[in-house]
């Protein structure tokens, strides 16, 4: 006989307030950043008489295209951390990075100090994002996790939906206050965090299982180290050749970057080669 799963109230109700606490988090972050990345691109390229910095497309691309790729890549390593050091010190330390990073994206001019900036706010929200998803998997559990989910994401679309409206009614006032709004979310998100977060109790290990290291963490995410460590660095070659693409340069460019490739794999397949067939092998537990 199939268990049966309780309605949509009882299972509204199961959920614990850290559970509401996230999904509230998650929405003030995606206004941070929906607010404004939409509008980056009119920022970036409009002259600098009109409050925009006066770039061209093709860098705007860039950075567009590169940054957010990082943010993309670098949750692996910090979902590890925050499984080593706690959920809320990284909550913490995210809410942190992007008060000071949405803030001084309006703060630059040059290139160099724009684009730091906003690879800051990129790393931001790649500390904040395995940590929200990994929040929401530990309060839920078999019989509300799909509908747990579900109200997560309905968040991320509502606060997806409303920065970008909050972004066009401020930058009619002023640039400025486009980030000084995104800048405010995230306070909002620290004083959250600090005050109404809970942190929620992480799986019990194995009996005789050994505690890991953030690197062996990550490792056991990503299934095996060293095909991880071939595919980064044909991305962050191809990254490369498309940034500086972006800008006109051709210290590396697209067929510079084929060859790398080609010769990276080639090494990394010799490399392969070379080693006893067991050597990737695990040794049986005693």
């Amino acid at each position: 006989m199939s268990e049966t799963k309780p309605g949509f109230v009882a299972q509204l109700k199961s959920y614990p307030r850290t559970f509401w606490v996230a999904n509230t988090m998650e929405i003030f972050e995606r206004l941070s950043w929906y607010g404004w990345f939409t509008v980056m691109a009119l920022y970036v390229t409009a002259p600098p008489e009109n409050g925009g910095l006066g770039f061209t497309t093709e860098v705007r691309g860039a950075l567009q295209g590169v940054i957010p790729f990082i943010l993309y890549l670098l949750p692996v390593l910090t979902g590890a951390l925050a499984e080593r050091f706690g959920f809320k010190r990284m909550f913490i330390i995210a809410y942190l990075v992007m008060i000071v990073s949405y803030y001084s994206l309006g703060q630059f001019t040059s290139l160099s100090g724009f684009a730091t900036a906003f690879l800051f706010v990129a790393v931001g929200a790649a500390i904040f994002k395995p940590v929200v998803v990994g929040t929401v998997a530990r309060v839920t559990n078999e019989s509300n996790s799909a509908m747990g989910f579900g109200i997560f994401y309905m968040m991320v679309n509502v606060g997806g939906f409303v920065g970008p409206i909050v972004a066009g009614v401020v930058r009619g006032w002023d640039w400025d206050y486009v980030f000084a709004a995104s800048s405010f979310w995230a306070l909002v998100n620290l004083i959250i965090v600090i005050t109404m977060y809970k942190e929620p109790a992480a799986p019990k290990a194995k009996d005789g299982a050994r505690k890991m290291s953030v690197l062996d963490t990550a490792v056991e995410v990503l299934g095996n180290l060293r095909f991880f460590i071939t595919v980064f660095v044909v991305l962050i070659a191809m990254m490369t050749a498309q940034f500086l693409s972006g800008f006109g340069k051709d210290w590396f460019t697209w067929g510079d970057c084929g060859l790398f490739v080609l010769a990276w794999l080639a090494l990394n397949f010799a490399y392969d080669r070379s080693l006893p067939k067991d050597s990737g092998r695990r040794p049986e537990p005693g």
